[in-house]
């Protein structure tokens, strides 16, 4: 969150832009993802992240082959639109 506060609804800030995208992640793709972003800390050196060490890693935690380990890439387009008219809501 922009204040480092995490995102329960209850900091009382707004979003000031949004986006959207012709595809959503498929269920591997955000497994990939998730399994990227927990376990990167543990493959760290001094020239930064050890991505094909981490993608054998995750390739045997997810049973699949290290060449299908990929982060999605969505191209996100803006949306134009007047953040007042959009009702609150909780985080899901």
């Amino acid at each position: 969150s922009p204040d480092n506060g995490g995102y329960s609804g209850n900091q009382n800030w707004t979003w000031q832009n949004a986006g959207t995208s012709e595809r959503t992640t498929t269920d591997l793709e955000k497994k990939m993802t998730q399994a990227w972003n927990s376990m990167r800390v543990d493959f760290q050196t001094n020239a930064g992240t050890d991505e094909e060490r981490l993608k054998k890693a995750i390739a045997q935690k997810l049973d699949i082959s290290a060449k299908e380990v990929t982060l999605p890439y969505l191209m996100i387009e803006k949306v134009d639109i007047d953040y007042n008219t959009v009702p609150s809501s909780e985080p899901k």
